[in-house]
């Protein structure tokens, strides 16, 4: 007779079991799982996308695999740790805004909200954009006045080997009003 209250507690526990994973989790519990790697597969510990992407539809794409990079609370860009990759894409982009007058880049600084804010800026973001208009302005001849400043507020920063956030801008085209 013990055997047969052991036997139905366990399917008790059981079914409750199931019960309260359908009317807690929903939709969770039969969530399926992440895609696994094969054995021997490499595999990446970030997945931050480095990338700086100039898009204007048709006229102009180019990608560059290299981006900005800054120390963690600092705005200074150090124009020799720039990629050569990153330098020529600049240069292209600096001949195309040169060859549309109408075009504007808005250079777009990326900030940690664990980074503070430097003297006379609203947030890093912005004090990271205008290091890098300066930088697109003084080296590669692009007009000041084809350049907007501005700033986001990133969730997850991106760092390399080093601990440079990796990820400093994000650059988009746009008409002069």
């Amino acid at each position: 007779m013990k055997i047969v209250w052991f036997i139905l507690l366990l399917l008790w526990m059981a079914l409750g079991t199931m019960w309260s994973k359908k009317t807690f989790c929903g939709d969770a519990a039969k969530a399926k799982p992440a895609a696994s790697v094969a054995p021997g597969a490499a595999t990446t510990k970030s997945t931050c996308d480095f990338s700086l992407v100039f898009n204007d539809g048709d006229n102009l794409n180019i990608t560059s695999k290299e981006n900005f990079s800054f120390k963690p609370k600092a705005s200074q860009l150090n124009p020799d740790n720039l990629g050569s990759t990153l330098v020529s894409v600049l240069e292209r982009v600096a001949g195309y805004l040169e060859e549309n007058p109408e075009k504007v880049l808005q250079v777009t600084g990326h900030y940690h909200k664990n980074e503070g804010s430097p003297k006379n800026y609203d947030n890093l973001g912005l004090a990271r954009s205008d290091a890098i208009q300066k930088y697109l302005v003084s080296e590669l001849g692009i007009s000041a006045d084809q350049l907007i400043s501005n700033s986001e507020l990133v969730g997850k920063a991106c760092f390399s080997e080093e601990k440079n956030i990796k990820k400093g801008a994000t650059m988009t085209f746009g008409e002069k009003k």
